[in-house]
């Protein structure tokens, strides 16, 4: 703990975090020109849009210099680095004000290392504040620029963009109103616009973001307006009751959310006079009085002591914080000594309790945003004579209205819904009517209901499958179907999953009903795990929420069935892409659509890898698609990824998958890349470009038989907005869709345009960006924009075109569900001591890695099965699989095994198969036995995919069959004992100590704790050595001199773990309410426990299997004891297990069968998908 160290910290020196791509210069030459403008046809549209001409003066030279702010140490008395930006700029803004520098002399400052002016100042300099605790070091002259560097990059007279000038003169325009406003993450928010409550401690604030743009024929400055969340300026306990919306103690869930809402959030405390700065990791368990620091005090003490605060709060626990980027020092604060930082960004969802507090979110109307911005660049009067830096640069805008410019209408595509039918496209819509193009049948629907309360919604229900069985008709896509209710537990959900499978269901329709958002969040997220990774099996969520809200029913099932048909293979409409290549593809021509993105985390780490995918379509006309989808990462460390290193591979086998279905490879490929911030055209040129030609080096071999490649880089997140306003009535609506900007506030001579693709049914259109990085096809300015703009109808899955191409909207979507699917935010957030990685100093790509997402085969050695196998995820798969079992579920096959004799009737290989089709897995377990020679059995079990037949896995098998066996010997103690047993006084005795004896003291120890273990076996040298084995870690085991020892009346739970084939325990050596686990004896010849033991009327006895018991259970046979029931009847049985008198002895019986086995392939084939860096 290190709450009492900040006076005597050293602070670690900060590595910032650096981009592994080395970085590349981009030249005028390196990108294609803009094409011959396109040929007058078609509509013609004028548009305003939120640019704004503007100026400054010709020539005026722009100087940079390195500076730093210091100030005066209070005890040390010597000069320092001042290094919070607030801090900084508030130093400067004193030095400005007070005659630092001369009346002519202009500067501005970015409030780090960068000091801008238009003169020449001497350097070195010191420069002192007024009162001489603080001064402004100028250390060198770093860089000059002037701003005809930006004049001759429009004219083409300079060939290279002028990033340095333009952020410059950028960083001036923030400065000129720098009384006025908060600069937040480059958003600028007035202080005098007033904050909106938004529900949960937030409040929203509305401001903007201004860029400078150098267009074809002028500079102009954008402006956007935002609305954005915001943390509370308050203390962290006021924080927290209001959040909970009550002043008292969270409970464990509240804390749980508080932990997800705070996360990385910045504080600052009392006892630093609210200076000092940490971060939030999450919060402890323990109060100020229970932790205490290395000098022995508790919190409470030292502050007191040392701090002289007294706390008051201290029922309530502590925070555990970070000094920014040092994450191996945790401290511990009360929460009343807090306070949370102003103006920081929340960036997370509202919850839904925030929402409820809220009005539902406005979106503005066209003419509101377009008024908006307009009164916001009004009130920034950037002309006024009072704005002293923008009239010494000579800056002018002109802000009396948009800029006003010309936009072309593209034609709408020819889509086709079947060989003889064409839909009829209107406004982007693509309504079907009736028609499918492929319909592709159904063997098996199961339209199943997960909710609690189906006799509320039984009509809805019946109406919404009567409604959708119809439709299905109405477009030929033939059914058989089955309903079911299944309540939302992830149990019952498994069980229904694996049910389905056992049928060979084809497709589950989950139709969900939940009280709460993150109710139904949990829900999609288990069906999609247990249903579509587990079983493989097809699944469409639906909310019945929806169903109940639609208008039309018919409607909304019409657009579930492009979902139901494209997840089946079938083929809902056919885009008509010749009509947009026109005299670009020839009769020889195919051709191969790619879509890519990445997400990226803050920085990505090994933990937390940046998530890759490419999309490539499997014809010429993108009707069909096929993804791949990489992870990439430092191998230590942490660092920024801007590029896809994977992309290599991804392409190879897109490009052969594309051979595979058509028998031939594309000649031409137009690529769409997402996810490219400013600034990195450069890097994509230089690596992903040559990545994607050496995909075509591997599969065309000779440069000659490449085909020809135009990458165009997708563009979503911009601030440029359009508007058609009437110049007569004034009214002002969205532009066009199918509305292509190519001219006026483009680049000036590269090829880039916007496309407005989609219809905006609620404020105003976002239209996307296109750069062309590469056109080796060699597009006209009308075939690319109208090619681009006909790739946004061919998703299948959606009823009007996309706001991008469809193969770059499934890499998003696709991105997007590998990011839900691998990163888990609840586990990730503890941070212990060096669980966050430091940044790389000097990152280079060799310390990258990439794997592209598969199914991996592992060998499971007996130490990694027993390491691997994680007990609670097993028993909930075998507790599934019996259940399943005993109730004669098809979908689980258990054949009889295959004995092979060798040499003699005691040596054998042994196969036991079975399958699971609903969970989608089978498996096989081959073992020998040779008992003179090896003293236990030897062999794998090998898991398979049912629905492909791929190996996935191969595992020890003595070990399996150890563990398996006894965690469903716990399972079997935890139905019929463990609700009798008090932990303080239970006791386990286990009687044979060889290789399941030792599988049972493991798994039972680790899921009860036992008050007294007695071990005993026939050879007492194993239950010596198991005893001394567990002697660290346990000291409740002792060893039992016989079995008529009197210590062993006192056993709750008995197992036997022998192959004795004479009875080792007879009704006098137990109490009455013993439970008995016997899982020693195998054949008819062997028993453990004798006659009077299993016929007593006191006695009830339970077995894994009755079919297997009467064949092979010596206890069974000899006795012909009576089975009363089997385990998987149990499973959903509480009434049963609870009525067992607590005198009534339970013997659970078991042979092992070959499902146990399978279940525990399952799990360790799980955990190895989980833990994708094994």
């Amino acid at each position: 703990m290190a709450s009492n160290k900040q006076a005597n910290y050293i602070r670690k020196e900060r590595i910032p975090v650096l981009s592994a791509i080395p970085s590349a210069q981009l030249k005028l030459s390196s990108l294609p020109r803009r094409p011959a403008p396109a040929q007058p046809s078609g509509q013609n549209e004028s548009l305003l849009t939120n640019h704004f001409p503007c100026e400054f003066k010709k020539n005026l030279p722009l100087y940079q210099y390195d500076v730093a702010i210091e100030e005066i140490g209070s005890r040390s008395g010597e000069w320092y680095e001042v290094k919070g930006r607030a801090r900084c700029a508030l130093i400067m803004q004193s030095i400005v004000s007070n005659g630092g520098f001369a009346t002519n002399v202009i500067v501005w400052y970015d409030e780090q290392k960068c000091l801008y002016s238009t003169s020449q100042l001497s350097s070195p300099m010191l420069i002192h504040s007024p009162e001489g605790q603080s001064r402004l070091n100028i250390k060198s002259f770093a860089n000059q620029w002037s701003t005809d560097d930006i004049q001759n990059y429009i004219t083409g007279r300079a060939t290279e963009y002028p990033y340095d000038a333009v952020r410059i003169l950028e960083t001036l325009l923030k400065k000129s109103l720098q009384d006025r406003i908060q600069v937040v993450n480059n958003n600028c928010y007035f202080l005098d616009e007033v904050a909106k409550p938004v529900g949960g401690g937030f409040y929203e604030r509305f401001g903007f973001v201004q860029s400078l743009n150098l267009t074809s024929h002028r500079i102009t400055l954008s402006i956007q307006t935002k609305l954005t969340t915001f943390y509370p300026e308050m203390s962290l306990l006021d924080f927290v009751h209001t959040h909970i919306g009550a002043k008292r103690v969270p409970n464990e869930y509240e804390w749980k959310k508080l932990n997800r809402t705070l996360k990385n959030c910045s504080i600052v405390t009392q006892q630093s006079n609210w200076k000092q700065v940490f971060e939030i990791d999450q919060f402890d368990k323990r109060r100020p009085g229970e932790i205490k620091i290395e000098s022995g005090e508790t919190l409470i003490e030292y502050f007191k002591n040392k701090k002289n605060i007294q706390l008051t709060q201290t029922n309530y626990p502590c925070v555990q914080v970070y000094f920014p980027n040092e994450y191996d020092k945790p401290c511990h604060l009360p929460l009343e000594v807090c306070r949370i930082r102003a103006w920081q960004v929340y960036d997370k969802p509202l919850s839904k309790a925030q929402e409820a507090q809220q009005p539902r979110k406005y979106i503005p109307k066209p003419y509101e945003r377009h008024n908006a911005i307009m009164k916001m660049l009004q009130k920034c009067d950037y002309n006024s004579r009072s704005n002293r830096l923008c009239r010494e640069v000579g800056f002018s805008i002109d802000d009396s209205q948009m800029l006003r410019l010309n936009a072309r209408v593209l034609t709408q595509p020819q889509i086709q819904t079947g060989p003889n039918s064409r839909a009829n496209v209107r406004i982007g819509r693509i309504p079907l009517d009736g028609h499918l193009f492929t319909p592709k049948p159904l063997s098996t629907l199961s339209i199943t209901y997960f909710g609690n309360d189906i006799e509320r919604e039984r009509d809805l229900m019946k109406k919404f499958a009567d409604t959708l069985l119809q439709v299905m008709n109405n477009y030929h896509v033939d059914v058989r179907y089955r309903k079911h209710t299944v309540s939302p537990t992830i149990d019952k959900i498994t069980e229904h999953f694996h049910s389905m499978n056992e049928s060979k269901c084809q497709f589950v329709l989950c139709v969900m009903s939940g009280r709460s958002e993150e109710d139904l969040k949990q829900l999609k997220a288990d069906i999609k795990d247990c249903g579509t990774i587990k079983y493989g099996i097809m699944t469409q969520c639906v909310l019945l929420s929806k169903v109940a809200a639609n208008r039309s029913l018919t409607g909304y099932c019409e657009n579930l069935i492009r979902k139901i048909n494209f997840k089946n293979s079938g083929i809902n409409t056919k885009v008509n892409l010749n009509q947009s290549l026109k005299n670009k593809k020839s009769t020889t021509d195919a051709y191969m659509f790619f879509g890519a993105d990445v997400i990226h985390p803050t920085n990505v780490t090994r933990q937390h890898p940046s998530i890759a995918v490419v999309v490539g379509s499997c014809d010429s006309l993108c009707s069909t698609t096929a993804v791949r989808v990489c992870q990439q990462f430092p191998k230590e460390g942490k660092c920024s990824i801007e590029t896809i290193i994977g992309m290599t591979d991804m392409v190879e086998q897109l490009l052969d998958n594309y051979r595979q279905v058509n028998k031939i490879l594309p000649n031409k490929v137009v690529f769409y890349r997402d996810g490219v911030d400013d600034g990195q055209f450069g890097k994509i040129i230089e690596h992903e470009i040559p990545a994607i030609q050496e995909a075509f080096n591997r599969i065309y071999g000779d440069n000659g038989n490449h085909p020809k490649l135009t990458f165009i880089v997708v563009k979503k997140r911009h601030n440029t907005r359009f508007f058609n306003r009437n110049p007569s009535t004034k009214e002002v609506n969205n532009m066009s869709i199918g509305a292509v900007i190519d001219t006026t506030i483009v680049h000036p001579y590269q090829n880039n345009f916007y496309l407005n693709s989609h219809n905006a049914f609620q404020g105003v259109n976002h239209p996307s960006l296109y750069h062309v990085l590469l056109d080796d096809i060699g597009f006209t300015a009308d075939e690319l924009p109208l090619l681009t703009y006909h790739l946004c109808f061919t998703d299948p899955r959606s009823s009007a075109s996309e706001a991008i191409p469809s193969v770059v909207h499934q890499a998003d979507i696709a991105a997007l569900k590998a990011r839900d699917l691998f990163y888990d935010d609840e586990r990730s957030s503890a941070t212990s001591a060096g669980g966050r990685s430091q940044p790389l100093r000097d990152p280079q790509l060799s310390d990258l890695d990439f794997k592209i997402l598969e199914t991996h085969k592992m060998y499971f050695d007996e130490f990694s099965v027993k390491e691997n196998l994680s007990l609670s995820p097993l028993l909930e798969v075998l507790a599934d699989v019996l259940h399943r079992y005993s109730k004669h579920d098809p979908s689980l096959e258990q054949p009889l095994r295959s004995i092979l004799s060798i040499n003699n009737q005691q040596n054998a290989l042994l196969n036991l198969p079975c399958i699971d089709t609903q969970r989608g897995y089978m498996c096989v377990k081959t073992i020998t036995s040779f008992p003179e020679i090896l003293p236990a059995i030897d062999g794998v079990v090998s898991l398979f995919n049912s629905n492909n037949g791929r190996l996935l896995l191969i595992a020890d098998a003595k070990e399996i069959t150890a563990r398996r066996t006894a965690t469903v010997s716990f399972l079997a103690t935890k139905l019929l004992a463990l609700n009798k047993l008090k932990n303080e006084n239970a006791v386990l005795t286990i009687i044979g100590c060889g290789v399941q004896g030792r599988a049972h003291l493991d798994v039972f120890t680790e899921l009860f704790k036992w008050n007294k273990i007695y071990l005993w076996s026939r050879n007492m040298t194993h239950a010596i050595d198991l005893q001394s084995v567990y002697s660290s870690k346990l000291n409740n085991i002792e060893l039992l001199e016989n079995l008529n020892d009197n210590r062993i009346q006192q056993s709750d739970v008995i197992c036997t773990c022998t192959a004795s084939e004479e009875a080792l325990l007879s009704l006098h050596q137990v109490k009455k309410g013993v439970h008995i686990n016997a899982v020693g004896s195998f054949r008819a010849t062997m028993r453990e426990l004798a006659d009077d033991l299993m016929l007593s009327s006191d006695t009830t006895v339970i077995v894994d299997s009755k079919e297997s018991a009467m064949k092979e259970a010596g206890e069974i046979i000899q006795s012909k004891a009576e089975i009363l029931a089997e385990l998987g009847e149990l499973i959903e049985n509480n009434e049963f297990c609870n009525d067992i008198s607590k005198d009534k002895i339970t013997i659970f019986k078991s042979v092992g069968m070959a499902i146990e086995d399978l279940a525990a392939a399952i799990v360790l084939y799980e955990y190895l998908q989980e833990c994708r860096e094994k």
